[in-house]
């Protein structure tokens, strides 16, 4: 009886460690970081972002990909990223206890909202920090910030939001 206890408790921490030393697994990107991340601004100045509504295009590694922005409600707004190597996703910005979430599973937090920026903090492991800059009424620029340094993407604007 106890060999087969201790045959079996070794064989768990095998199974466990052979699991945590897989690469695919990317268990980080689910831990979730303490949400002490400090936010400067109201629920209400989501309409700070107007400018971001519509269509606009990148261009980021030799391929163009395309962004839609389109608000919903006072506290949301939805993001469709098309990239014909990537995939399509869709990302959504919204309101959650207190502060704005961003991304499909609530990756960042939003710690700024000024009229021409936004910045986004991240909330789980494996994810950086990043910045919309609005530049004019038809370009602005996402910053990746980098540990290596920032990274920035240019992005015009394709064509209004239809209603």
């Amino acid at each position: 009886m106890k060999n087969n206890l201790f045959f079996l408790s070794v064989l768990s921490l095998l199974a466990f460690l052979a699991c945590r030393s897989n690469p695919q697994l990317r268990e980080e990107l689910y831990l979730v970081l303490p949400t002490t991340t400090e936010v400067r601004y109201s629920q209400a100045d989501l309409h700070k972002l107007d400018w971001l509504s519509g269509a606009w295009t990148g261009k980021e590694a030799g391929r163009n990909f395309r962004i839609l922005f389109q608000f919903h409600d006072d506290n949301s707004l939805e993001v469709f990223q098309f990239d014909q190597v990537k995939g399509s996703t869709m990302s959504l910005l919204s309101w959650h206890e207190g502060k704005y979430y961003f991304g499909t599973n609530r990756q960042w937090i939003v710690s700024w909202i000024g009229n021409k920026d936004v910045r986004f903090e991240p909330a789980v492991y494996g994810v950086e920090p990043m910045t919309f800059t609005r530049i004019s009424d038809n370009q602005w620029h996402w910053v990746r910030h980098t540990a290596e340094g920032d990274e920035a993407t240019l992005l015009e604007r394709a064509e209004p939001m239809q209603p």
